[in-house]
């Protein structure tokens, strides 16, 4: 974004003086001009904030005044939506006690711990691999492959500044505001150093419709590749929602797929649009996420628009 469009954009959320506090921010090499902005504004002034950052992220209108497109569906539900469900399974702690009620224990990743502070880990009872997560966050992680080689220091200031963080006032993503901060390790999965797929179904009324399957992965380099294929496990033609190499043929099919489409219809039900996220190890389905916003509602290709009709807004609870 140009210096002059960056003015614009501040000036048309809050006016002259947010343009000053980003001049003072920049001056002092302080990022938190937004986040502080979006902490301590009124909520009324949601849909216009919103409006802008679409604009000034895709570059195009986005309408909640009568919701369309998927990005218009899934950005008036960040702000609208205020079913208190979308915050109990947006938290990675609480939604393990819900995922163990729907479908089983045996379905989460094990858990080595949950704390409420940094300094409250006991390293020396942690395992050589394993993988910290703040709870209310997106990608606030970070995977130890090797204890001896971690960082405790930077670890430590990563997670401190996480924790004081609310994750709602960096995109507006309301789902967040509520979750009280934890700390938690998650058993290492030994696949995720590149033979881990990830299958990420995109639900629509309780209904697994598109399912992004990733693998390949390269950590060092973060390079994977990916598909959308259909629940019948054939491509879905010219449907790309995420970044990386295109898959040429399709992955060999998980045999226990019917049981992976059933599983994301049953954690599904009752919502208008979720992403289940699951992996398959070795034949063993294990729970990832639920993602009620993906891409913040600003996927630049809007490319589910197709589907966008079979999110019904009036089942929202306001």
């Amino acid at each position: 974004m140009s210096l002059l469009n960056t003015l614009r954009f501040y000036y048309r959320l809050g006016g002259i003086p947010l343009i000053f506090k980003r001049v003072f921010d920049t001056a002092t090499k302080n990022d938190d001009t937004l986040y502080q902005f979006f902490s301590k504004v009124g909520e009324e002034r949601y849909p216009t904030i919103v409006k802008e950052m679409y604009k000034s992220s895709t570059g195009k209108e986005i309408n909640l005044n009568h919701p369309v497109s998927f990005n218009d569906k899934i950005s008036w539900q960040k702000i609208y939506d205020k079913d208190p469900m979308r915050t109990r399974l947006t938290d990675k702690v609480l939604v393990r006690e819900w995922i163990k009620e729907k479908i089983g224990e045996e379905y989460l990743v094990p858990i080595l711990g949950i704390w409420d502070s940094f300094d409250d880990i006991d390293f020396d009872s942690l395992p050589d691999r394993f993988v910290l997560k703040a709870n209310h966050g997106s990608t606030w992680n970070t995977v130890v492959r090797d204890k001896k080689n971690l960082n405790i220091k930077e670890a430590k200031q990563k997670f401190d500044f996480w924790m004081k963080r609310n994750y709602a006032y960096i995109n507006l993503e309301m789902q967040y505001e509520r979750i009280e901060p934890k700390i938690m390790a998650e058993t290492y999965i030994e696949q995720m150093d590149g033979g881990l797929f990830d299958y990420k179904f995109h639900c629509f009324g309780g209904y697994p419709k598109l399912i992004e399957v990733i693998g390949d992965r390269i950590p060092a380099t973060h390079q994977f590749k990916s598909v959308v294929v259909k629940p019948d496990w054939t491509r879905n033609e010219g449907l790309s929602l995420v970044t990386g190499e295109q898959y040429d043929s399709l992955p060999v099919k998980p045999e226990n797929w019917e049981k992976m489409l059933s599983i994301a219809k049953v954690l599904s039900e009752g919502f208008p649009y979720v992403r289940v996220d699951l992996y398959n190890i070795n034949g063993k389905i294990l729970f990832g996420e639920m993602t009620f916003t993906p891409c913040n509602g600003m996927d630049p290709t809007d490319e589910y628009f197709t589907y966008a009709e079979l999110i019904d807004l009036t089942r929202c609870i306001r």
